[in-house]
């Protein structure tokens, strides 16, 4: 049974403290409680509503230093001069600039190379970096890009400049070529800024050299402009068949073609039914290599969460739920009006919201979850796309096919059956498992004002969970039943992972075993 926790902080009118704080939780979730003095008088107060108070304490330096740094990026996507593409397996953040859609304003130009130093600065000063610059449609003799380049190199603080791993020049022209050559063989103080420079004819075959990074080469592809798209398919279109990089369409033709002309067949509606088969079999989406067999004592733990291991999400000590969970589970904990939200993590929510909560918190600045009381969607959206980025989902790709082939278990025998599959998960998926579960509750407590039933809500949710390294038409068909089989974690979740009253399991505070 849900238990009401009432907080009730008298405050005076300098008072910054919180009141009529609510909380509903179950007595298996509730943390050891600790006394603090208030107005002189003790309260007893819930820890994650004291941790996350401590997280989101406001630091005017760090707030307003993110605050400017999102804005410059702003700018710079909205002229189409720059885009953040992610981070590498060993943390070097990508950055990719269009040099052909420098404004040709002068003053803008400079406000432009402005936000690009400030945001180079920013970056510099906690990752290394690299740059992928494209001199895509900048006319022959135009020695504007490099002059850019070497500038922007120039106005780096000296401590940073060591972090630029690498500029990346995508279709150069002949003269910035020969150009760059000749100074190299010059030699001179430029030396150091002309050794990081790496020209590549074309962006399919410069993707060639980084093939072991495929999650960011997806990304580096997903963030093209239409036109440098057109480009890169055309590319693609000229190597080998047997390439890495071959389009996926065109080895599925290929392959379907070889079956039907095989197989000989005469009739229109034979091959049609053939072709329908042949792709049904073939890899519509795939996974990230690196995550396909991850050793989780590898792990190395990080605030960059998103398309990242859940082993490699940022954990407290003696924690097994990452804190991004926590931090996200307790903003609507300590807001419960929000549960109430009509078509909470159904409706959409603004892009730009949900971009920029997520630089402040991979930034580490979690005040920015204390702006955001007003825009649930946005931390919902990002909750769901945390799960569905996860470099391997939370039911694991090992115990994905057994998830999936409960199909053929009638529903009355799929509790049992559940259960025996859970035991296998990793500590800290079912530990995740259960802590997100228990927070789904609680959404659907609220469904007669939110619309959000168990039902509604495990169509929404299931999809970010439970997902294939290899997804294939076949996968799409069991989708309905994989809801049905999420419906009966969420109801039996006590029963299948196996909880009583005085079990930890599922909170964010335990000693258990991290592996």
């Amino acid at each position: 049974m849900e238990q009401s926790l009432n907080f009730n902080l008298s405050t005076q009118e300098d008072d910054k403290h919180i009141t009529n704080i609510t909380l509903n939780v179950s007595p298996s979730a509730q943390h050891n409680s600790i006394y603090s003095r208030i107005n002189g008088e003790e309260e007893e107060e819930f820890q994650p509503l004291k941790e996350f108070k401590q997280l989101t304490e406001f630091n005017k330096e760090r707030h307003e230093s993110i605050q400017h740094f999102v804005q410059s990026l702003r700018r710079l996507e909205d002229l189409g001069i720059f885009k953040s593409v992610g981070t590498d397996s060993k943390g070097t953040i990508y950055y990719m600039v269009f040099g052909y859609k420098y404004p040709t304003n002068t003053v803008e130009r400079v406000q432009a190379n402005k936000d690009v130093i400030s945001i180079l600065n920013f970056i510099s000063e906690r990752y290394n970096f690299s740059f992928i610059y494209f001199y895509t449609k900048i006319k022959k003799l135009s020695k504007e890009p490099a002059s850019t380049l070497r500038q922007m190199y120039g106005r780096f603080k000296s401590d940073n400049k060591r972090r630029l791993q690498g500029i990346h020049l995508i279709h150069a022209s002949c003269y910035a070529k020969a150009r760059l050559k000749f100074i190299r063989c010059c030699g001179g103080g430029r030396m150091n800024y002309l050794n990081k420079v790496n020209f590549y004819s074309t962006l399919a075959y410069y993707l060639g050299t980084i093939k072991t990074e495929s999650s960011l080469i997806q990304r580096i592809i997903g963030s093209l402009p239409h036109e440098i798209h057109q480009i890169y398919l055309r590319e693609q279109e000229a190597v080998s068949k047997y390439s890495y990089f071959v389009d996926i369409y065109f080895v599925i033709e290929a392959r379907v073609q070889s079956k039907v002309k095989e197989a000989n067949y005469a009739k229109s509606d034979e091959m049609n039914q053939a072709l329908l088969q042949g792709c049904a079999k073939e890899v519509l989406e795939r996974g990230d290599e690196q995550y396909k067999n991850f050793k989780t004592e590898s792990a190395v733990q990080t605030t960059d969460i998103i398309g990242r291991h859940l082993y490699e999400f940022s954990r407290r000590e003696n924690d097994l739920i990452p804190e991004i969970f926590i931090l996200l589970v307790t903003f609507f904990e300590v807001n419960p009006h929000l549960f109430k939200t009509d078509a909470i993590f159904r409706a959409a929510a603004s892009m730009e919201k949900v971009d920029e909560l997520q630089i402040h918190l991979q930034m580490g600045n979690y005040y920015i979850l204390t702006q955001m009381v007003n825009e649930p969607h946005a931390v919902a959206n990002f909750f769901k796309k945390i799960l569905k980025c996860m470099g391997e989902p939370l039911c694991s790709f090992k115990l994905y096919p057994r998830f999936r082939d409960l199909s053929d278990v009638k529903i009355e025998l799929r509790v049992d059956k559940l259960k025996e599959i859970c035991s296998l998960l990793p500590v800290v998926n079912k530990h995740t498992f259960v802590y997100i579960i228990r927070f789904l509750h609680k959404v659907i407590e609220q469904h007669t004002i939110n619309k959000m039933t168990l039902h509604n809500l495990a169509i929404v949710i299931t999809p970010n969970l439970f997902r294939p390294f290899e997804l294939t038409a076949n996968d799409l068909i069991f989708a309905g039943h994989l809801v049905e089989s999420f419906k009966l974690m969420i109801q039996h979740y006590e029963y299948i992972f196996e909880i009583d009253e005085q079990d930890s399991y599922g909170s964010s505070n335990t000693s258990n075993d991290k592996k």
